[in-house]
């Protein structure tokens, strides 16, 4: 990360780690599934080098669903949860939801899932928070006092007698609701994907535009392909060359020049790159010149 960012500080980590042996990702790639029981060790270098990187009132956003097993869900995402807050030192802010259409199925003892939860964490409950780059208008929208600080217990309305709905501007729930199909965003491409609006939502309402937004674990890129649209500066970190090259091309799709040393004069584009961490030169010859042959600009990085 530190070869990647730099100095460069980070307003919105957000990303959808492996799930630890319950799916199958790129089996070139050197990724080896991670057993639930280990799964929170695993985790700490992660969580520690974003939160090196991570602005004071910036947010580390985890998606992560825990699968079952013996018909008992498993516990090592609710491990992950408290080792942030307890082993760690993180701030537990929030936790959100975001809506899925269930795989079709039966089971014993539980229904098909719907949903799956995004756990936020920050240094200090003091982060930066746009609702209103997520508000919507409304019928029910109530009303609330700029000039009352109700603290992070209170709920901010303003105190009228009964509490008031007015046509105005409302903030959403913590719940967030995804199209499907065509309008989800997904390639079909990743195993893991989620929808562009989960990370959307997420870029939206707590950071600004131009602020940084970081992936370390990319997949297919929704998370950086949701920061280019909003105007931010996206960087991902990506262990398998295949999603690495479906990374470039989506990007690619919006306009931008896959260019590690600045765009060609005059097009206008704003420069971008991937890197891409190989575990031999050997393999690292085989990388580039997959990427090359795809038509891309890349390079070796030595050191």
């Amino acid at each position: 990360m530190a070869r990647l960012l730099g100095s460069t500080r980070i307003n919105v980590a957000a990303t959808s780690p492996p799930y630890a042996d319950r799916r199958r990702y790129d089996q070139a790639s050197d990724f080896k599934p991670i057993a639930p029981a280990e799964y929170v060790d695993w985790f700490a270098p992660v969580a520690a080098n974003v939160r090196r990187h991570l602005a004071a009132d910036g947010s580390w956003f985890v998606n992560i669903r825990a699968g079952a097993e013996g018909g008992e869900r498993e516990l090592y995402v609710y491990d992950l949860v408290i080792a942030h807050k307890r082993r760690w030192g993180w701030a537990f802010v929030e936790d959100l939801l975001w809506t899925r259409p269930g795989l079709p199925g039966t089971w014993p003892n539980r229904f098909k899932n719907g949903h799956e939860g995004i756990y936020q964490f920050a240094p200090s409950p003091q982060i930066k928070f746009r609702p209103e780059h997520v508000s919507y208008e409304s019928s029910g929208a109530r009303v609330y006092s700029p000039e009352r600080h109700f603290g992070f217990s209170k709920d901010g309305y303003e105190e009228r007698g009964e509490k008031q709905h007015v046509e105005g501007i409302a903030r959403p729930s913590n719940v967030i609701t995804t199209p499907a199909g065509a309008g989800a965003g997904l390639t079909g491409l990743h195993p893991a994907e989620f929808p562009t609006a989960v990370p959307r939502f997420l870029i939206l309402a707590y950071s600004d535009e131009g602020d940084v937004v970081f992936d370390p674990f990319a997949g297919s890129g929704t998370t950086l392909v949701a920061a280019e649209q909003t105007g931010r500066a996206g960087y991902g970190m990506e262990l398998s060359p295949r999603y690495a090259a479906i990374i470039l091309e989506r990007l690619a799709g919006l306009g931008l020049v896959p260019r590690l040393d600045g765009a060609p004069e005059g097009s206008g584009h704003r420069p971008y790159g991937v890197l891409v961490a190989c575990a031999s030169e050997a393999e690292q010859a085989r990388v580039h010149q997959q990427l090359v042959a795809r038509g891309l600009d890349c390079r070796p990085l030595e050191g």
